[in-house]
């Protein structure tokens, strides 16, 4: 499909600019690609006016985390929150991308109670990797990264949002 492989092309492109940054930076994009707009935000936030939060009904937002952490709860909200298509972080190793659901089956009540579930599953993943670090003689620090990635994945398919790791080539 040359249209989707052009945008796909073109969302990377935008990517590579901001992915290593020291502070997170935002593009929205429209479904072909085309950049709508940039925004600079601070080590690990960006804040949105109303408009700029109107303007992404139905599009694509993409933006990197410094951290080099996977989406975080606070995404999966504003995927919501925004009316977005899809929201898209980016590291220097690739980019996550989490496409909302064509019909929001299970609405989200509000930030804080999405935050509570996510915590709730990060608990339940972190509790059994307590054995495989005790086993592994690891630290459970080692692999906080993993139970992240984990929890905000079990989040993604309570709400039917696809989760999607794009590895960079």
């Amino acid at each position: 499909m040359p249209g989707i492989d052009k945008r796909k092309a073109a969302i990377q492109c935008a990517e590579d600019e901001i992915r290593s940054s020291k502070i997170e930076h935002g593009i929205l994009f429209d479904l072909a690609g085309n950049i709508l707009w940039k925004k600079n935000g601070e080590k690990d936030r960006i804040d949105f006016t109303r408009q700029e939060i109107k303007s992404m009904d139905g599009r694509i937002f993409s933006h990197n985390h410094p951290d080099m952490s996977p989406p975080a709860p606070k995404d999966v909200y504003m995927l919501w929150r925004c009316k977005l298509k899809e929201l898209r972080t980016c590291n220097k190793y690739g980019s996550y991308s989490l496409k909302a659901p064509d019909q929001w089956k299970n609405s989200i009540e509000d930030q804080e109670s999405l935050i509570a579930a996510y915590w709730a599953i990060d608990h339940r993943i972190g509790f059994h990797y307590r054995y495989i670090a005790a086993a592994s003689g690891k630290s459970i620090f080692y692999y906080l990264d993993e139970i992240q990635e984990k929890a905000i994945q079990e989040l993604c398919q309570k709400y039917e949002i696809e989760f999607i790791w794009e590895v960079l080539m």
